[in-house]
């Protein structure tokens, strides 16, 4: 067991598997409905899990790439400048993106500090008694320059209001789900896919992921909140989404921040997910989806794909010669009196009767080997 560039090749491979997955499912509003977001959030999870592990093992099946990885292997050494290669040139880029991206991220965040603090403060002692009902982990700002609810913050995070009249009821709901935010610490998970976004800038799918968090997360968001909700009480839900949908988006917000509604497709896709909720009595995810998702992802570390090439005449020659005592000589024109005999899926060269060696299965490919007779194959 170890780690290699396989093994690491492997692991971002597989993450992507599992995001792509979670993201066509996500858009099942039914499937989300039934089987509640959970289920999704444990498909990223895993994939995450994996990517951190890139463990390499023994008795791992190994998945022999004859053109694609060796011509990529031949592209990244071939030389440039001295010692200097295609693959180190790719790897300066590669890091030069990465620090691009944390930088604007953090010019980003710099920018919304700055802008919140010339937020007129509104003394709304209405919010600030019903925020006073969720506790005192968070803090809260309600200003004319806000024009949507939302989060941020990391260590201490902020409540962010609108100033303007709702009924007391909606308020509570709109405090509700922005503290169902925090509890569930959504600021780290939306900054874990930033960090992954920058690391794979050059992956469309960081890019893509980093949107498709967000959507999940506020659909199970949406499940905690209307948890134990009438129909009725779900649909008063739904109008407060539009009402809040119908006003001014906000110009600067800061990275990772949970905003109650942002994107209009986003809104579509939640809408679908407590309308099929309403409908459906089922909710609960199978155990045997969750046993066929874990098994494989544990079965994902047994899969490694490596490159392979055919080896020349010469070298398998060769190489019988020096594993079994042998002669190139002793091969000349007496192929007829060799075979090669299957036996439990491994190939063994047979010469005048008596066993000479082992062949591997792209041997086969070349001569002499291509041309005898296999025996049980």
């Amino acid at each position: 067991m170890g780690v290699t560039v396989y093994s690491i090749v492997a692991s971002v491979i597989f993450f992507n598997i599992a995001l792509v997955s979670a993201f066509i499912m996500r858009r099942s509003s039914t499937f989300v409905a039934r089987h509640t977001v959970s289920f999704l959030l444990l498909m990223v999870l895993l994939g995450i899990v994996r990517l951190l592990t890139p463990i390499d093992f023994d008795k791992a099946y190994v998945v022999r790439s004859y053109q694609v990885i060796p011509m990529i292997e031949d592209f990244i050494n071939q030389p440039i400048v001295g010692s200097y290669t295609f693959g180190s040139l790719l790897l300066l880029v590669w890091l030069a993106g990465t620090v691009t991206f944390i930088v604007r991220d953090m010019i980003i965040q710099i920018r919304f500090i700055h802008a919140s603090r010339n937020y007129p403060p509104s003394d709304r002692r209405d919010l600030l008694d019903l925020a006073g009902e969720y506790g005192s982990n968070f803090g809260l700002l309600v200003s004319s320059s806000i024009s949507r609810p939302y989060t941020a913050g990391l260590f201490r995070p902020v409540i962010y209001l609108p100033d303007f009249e709702l009924p007391e009821e909606q308020w509570r709901t709109i405090l509700r789900h922005e503290v169902q935010h925090i509890r569930s610490h959504d600021e780290v998970k939306k900054l874990f896919f930033l960090a992954i976004q920058a690391l794979f800038w050059w992956n469309p799918l960081a890019h893509i992921s980093r949107k498709e968090i967000d959507t999940i997360l506020e659909l199970q968001c949406d499940a905690k909140v209307t948890a134990g909700m009438s129909n009725e009480e779900v649909d008063a839900y739904l109008d407060l989404l539009r009402t809040l949908k119908e006003r001014k988006a906000e110009s600067r917000i800061p990275v990772g921040a949970s905003t109650m509604v942002w994107d209009q497709k986003e809104l579509e896709a939640r809408f679908a997910a407590l309308q099929n909720a309403c409908s459906l009595s089922k909710k609960r995810t199978s155990v045997v989806l969750y046993i066929l998702l874990l098994s494989l992802f544990l079965l994902s570390y047994f899969v490694i794909v490596q490159p392979a090439g055919f080896a020349s005449e010469h070298e398998i020659m060769d190489g019988i010669s020096a594993t079994e005592h042998f002669h190139m000589d002793a091969f000349a024109g007496k192929t007829s009196d060799m075979y090669i005999l299957c036996e439990n899926g491994e190939y063994y060269l047979y010469m005048n009767g008596e066993r000479v060696n082992l062949i591997l299965e792209e041997q086969l490919q070349v001569p002499p080997f291509n041309s005898l007779p296999i025996i049980g194959g």
